[in-house]
């Protein structure tokens, strides 16, 4: 299938450098199910000038606005724009006092900090510097949170974009993910990767996910049901306070043909998932039931 583009990308975001267009898109967003008319939307957002009105209108009609039987309301693109109006995307900047966490490093046992500059997330080590995760982050997701809930917000966040990616929707552009599993190669994007890990890339933008090979079976039904039913809920733990989710615990069972393997132990108990190169688990084994 074929995407009809038939305005160019400037033509369109140059019908939103106005304001009287930008306050029509917040007032039709203010009641989103409900079509406005024509008089109550112009009185809505204040403007006397009917003719200079329906102007303004009228470039947003197609594009932005779609017009019913019943009135006036958002298109898609419409959401989306005021949305990522709301979350800072376009219109704010994000930073905030570093966090340190209560995790370890896992590589040297230092001091795992929290920092937010440039509506960029990052975790780290504060004495080796050892990334653990990182991600672009809109500043509205942490507005109204208090200091203390933002590591738990930014976790789901960051989730919720690992998510997108394993249902196969670029998390920038919307289009085709594709994942493989990569280990002891030159990546031209990841650079030099000794250790099995999953990486997404899109096929229409240069967007590219990586996670280590556990984070990216966090939901995992076998990973999910093995925690579950040693009394750990999933979706209550930070990532980076899981071993087996971090870099450096996944192996490479075998190169040709590929596989590689992710083992979670809780008590007396361990869970292997073994996956191939397109990222395909192609084995489970619980130990409960060797």
């Amino acid at each position: 299938m074929t995407v009809d583009t038939t305005a160019p990308p400037e033509e369109v975001f140059a019908l939103l450098g106005n304001e009287i267009r930008m306050q029509i898109l917040q007032a039709l967003f203010e009641d989103p199910y409900t079509p406005l008319s024509f008089s109550t939307l112009r009185e809505r957002v204040g403007e006397r000038d009917s003719g200079k009105f329906n102007y303004h209108l009228g470039k947003l009609v197609g594009r932005f606005v779609r017009k019913t039987d019943d009135g006036y309301e958002l298109t898609l693109a419409g959401w989306q724009i005021v949305g990522a109006m709301l979350a800072g995307t376009y219109t704010s900047s994000g930073t905030i006092d570093p966090i340190d966490l209560d995790v370890v490093c896992p590589e040297c046992a230092g001091t795992v900090r929290l920092t937010y500059e440039d509506e960029r997330l990052t975790v780290a080590c504060v004495d080796c510097e050892e990334q653990l995760s990182s991600a672009g982050v809109p500043p509205g997701v942490v507005e109204g949170y208090d200091r203390e809930e933002i590591p738990h917000v930014f976790e789901q966040w960051m989730r919720a974009l690992v998510e997108q990616a394993e249902r196969g929707f670029c998390i920038s552009c919307s289009g085709r993910i594709v994942p493989e599993v990569l280990v002891d190669c030159e990546d031209e994007h990841l650079g030099r990767v000794d250790e099995p890990r999953v990486k997404y890339t899109c096929q229409r933008c240069p967007e590219v996910v990586s996670l280590a090979l556990g984070s990216a079976l966090l939901n995992h039904p076998a990973v999910v049901g093995f925690h579950y039913d040693h009394d750990v809920d999933l979706r209550t733990v930070q990532t980076w306070s899981l071993d087996w989710a971090r870099r450096g615990a996944a192996v490479t069972e075998s190169r040709d043909p590929l596989r590689a393997r992710v083992d979670i132990t809780l008590g007396e108990d361990t869970l292997s998932l073994v996956v191939d190169d397109t990222f395909s688990v192609v084995e489970v084994r619980d130990s409960r039931t060797a």
